[in-house]
């Protein structure tokens, strides 16, 4: 016997919308107020380097405290990275680069000046 699916039907007063970019990276806001890492604060430097478009359109959101609290480090966090329970923690003199790599994989043009060291085999 077949099921018939029933009609998806949203609740009263809630709307879906397409997301302006694809995908996100979570920064600890508390974490900022503490790191003391050399030049511009972590979440600008990843926007600078995510301007390149490498891994697509990227937002870089800083949220409340993710309970980790490492000290004079950063904690970030990406789809990825939570759908496998893990966090990244940078410290002073991080790499970007490597960091979002971490985060978000690799790059999906790695024509457009990627690290070839950082690149994935397979």
């Amino acid at each position: 016997m077949t099921e018939v699916a029933a009609p998806l039907v949203r609740p009263r007063g809630l709307k879906v919308a397409k997301a302006p970019f694809s995908d996100t990276v979570l920064v600890c806001g508390k974490c900022a107020r503490k790191f003391k890492g050399a030049g511009k604060p972590v979440a600008k430097e990843l926007k600078a380097l995510l301007k390149d478009r490498r891994w697509g359109k990227v937002r870089v959101v800083e949220t409340k405290c993710f309970d980790l609290c490492p000290k004079r480090r950063q904690v970030l966090a990406s789809h990825r990275t939570l759908a496998d329970h893990r966090l990244v923690v940078v410290e002073p003199g991080f790499s970007p680069e490597e960091a979002l790599h971490a985060l978000l994989g690799p790059p999906r043009d790695p024509g457009a000046g990627a690290d070839p060291a950082l690149s994935l085999p397979g």
